[in-house]
């Protein structure tokens, strides 16, 4: 009855309370509320606070497709997300409360597939968009390789007073006005290749696959950057692999890099292991991290995650971040966090 419900109402939205004659693709409504309560201590001045999750934001979508009568078929996707208080873009130990989120939008993009593959326009993933997230380790609610999604904003004491995104750069990509093409599905391989609105290129493979008692999940993606968009910005390179034994026990591995004009390079190293029992995963995370301004960070990170089914789970995590430049040390920065996510 619910979904029932949900389809029903997704689809007058997308039609304009059209009749269903006008309708050229059936949809149905999606979304998430994704909270987390975040304790913050950076060696002088501890906060607490109620946050969006930036790992994967409140949301509310629409999506759908139909198969046409010459054998292509249509999509079409469109999502906005409440993440204006978020855990990465808000600085923790701010003074004053977090504010209400304005929706923003996520994906804005129509869709022709066929034998060929899929063509998409519209706001939507970059082709790198996840090549440095291929994570089956589990505690994916609050640990993963894009280490300044908690705490982004909030600064470091000491060597300078770095903010955490200023150490642990985001080595992934993003979503924008694209024309993109995703490839069929070869032998568990995918190739995706995108331009954005602005000039940047971006190319990527994705590997879904199962050997023996060892699932896999793996992508590479390269991204040339337009010196209009970033001037002393080259290029990215992201890449993770993650492997999960039928035992329940996981291992991920991110790498991701980027060069600029000046010859500088960032650079990250991300490892995990997970394990998971039932409904119940265990995970711990660590990664090293050097910035273009010359600091070094480290990130240490254990959780737990358990879904109630439904798509509701519930998660909590420790994690300490480090800081240095060739002069000094900055105090760790240690958050605390638990996390409650509602799918519908």
């Amino acid at each position: 009855m619910k979904k029932t419900l949900l389809m029903a109402t997704g689809a007058l939205l997308a039609a304009g309370f059209a009749s269903s004659d006008a309708k050229a693709v059936d949809v149905e409504l999606y979304g998430q509320v994704n909270k987390t309560l975040i304790s913050a201590d950076n060696g002088s001045t501890t906060e607490v606070a109620v946050r969006d999750n930036d790992k994967s934001s409140t949301r509310v979508g629409l999506k759908g497709e139909q198969a046409l009568d010459n054998g292509l078929t249509a999509s079409v996707l469109v999502e906005y997300e409440l993440n204006g208080d978020n855990t990465r873009d808000k600085d923790l130990f701010a003074t004053t409360a977090g504010g209400s989120s304005t929706l923003t939008e996520r994906h804005a993009r129509v869709g022709l597939s066929g034998m060929f593959g899929t063509v998409l326009l519209g706001q939507t993933s970059d082709a790198t968009d996840g090549a440095a997230e291929q994570d089956m380790a589990g505690v994916n609610d609050l640990l993963g390789s894009d280490i300044r999604r908690f705490g982004g904003a909030s600064s470091f004491v000491g060597a300078g007073n770095p903010t955490v995104s200023t150490v642990f750069k985001t080595f992934d990509s993003v979503r924008s006005d694209v024309i993109a093409y995703h490839t069929p599905v070869i032998a568990g391989v995918q190739g995706r290749i995108s331009t954005a609105e602005g000039g940047n290129v971006d190319a990527a493979a994705f590997y879904k696959g199962k050997y023996d008692a060892f699932a896999v999940k793996a992508a590479i993606g390269y991204e040339m950057k337009n010196d209009g968009v970033d001037a002393t910005l080259e290029d990215e390179v992201y890449g993770s692999i993650s492997v999960k034994h039928d035992s329940s026990l996981a291992a991920t591995y991110a790498y991701a890099t980027e060069g600029r004009d000046s010859g500088t390079e960032a650079e990250m190293h991300y490892f995990k292991v997970g394990y998971t029992f039932d409904a119940l995963e265990v995970a711990a995370d660590y990664a090293t991290a050097d910035a273009t301004t010359g600091h070094e960070g480290k990130a240490y990170g254990i959780g737990a995650q358990y879904n109630l089914g439904h798509g509701v789970s519930v998660a909590g995590a420790y994690r300490q971040l480090e800081a240095e430049n060739s002069t000094a040390s900055a105090d760790d920065i240690d958050l605390i966090m638990a996390n409650v996510r509602v799918k519908f």
